[in-house]
C-alpha cells in the first residue's frame, strides 16, 4: 500500500537532520528564530528556510509576539503518518513472511 501524499510530505520534511533538531526543540518549547539559531550550526537565514519547510507541511506554526515571530511544533500531522507507516510495516511483514515460506519450501 503506497504512503499517502501527506505522509510523504511529512517524512520528506523530517528527512533532514537539522529540521528534526528544530522540530524537537520546538516540541519542548516555542521559540523565535533567534533563539533557535543560537543552538544550531547554521545561519538565521538557513533556520528560516528550514522553518518554512516545516510550516508548509503543518509541523510548525508561527505567531507574532511583539516584534518577534514565535514558532511552535504541531504534532497532529504525525498521527496519519504513524498510521500509514504502521500499515506499511504490517504489509511488508506479511510479504516477507510469505517470501520466507516460499524460500524454505524450495529443495
Amino acid at each position: 500500500m503506497p504512503l499517502a501524499p501527506e505522509t510523504r510530505s511529512v517524512l520528506a520534511a523530517l528527512s533532514d537532520p537539522t529540521r528534526v533538531t528544530i522540530f524537537d526543540a520546538l516540541s519542548r518549547s516555542p521559540a523565535s528564530i533567534t533563539t533557535l539559531s543560537r543552538d544550531l550550526p547554521i545561519t538565521r537565514q538557513a533556520t528560516t528556510k528550514h522553518l518554512a519547510v516545516l510550516e508548509t507541511v503543518g509541523l510548525v506554526r508561527s505567531h507574532r509576539v511583539g516584534r518577534q515571530t514565535v514558532y511552535e511544533a504541531v504534532t497532529a500531522p504525525l498521527e496519519p503518518a504513524v498510521v500509514d507507516l504502521s500499515e506499511s510495516v504490517s504489509t511488508w511483514t506479511s510479504q516477507l513472511a510469505l517470501l520466507k515460506r516460499v524460500a524454505e519450501a524450495q529443495p
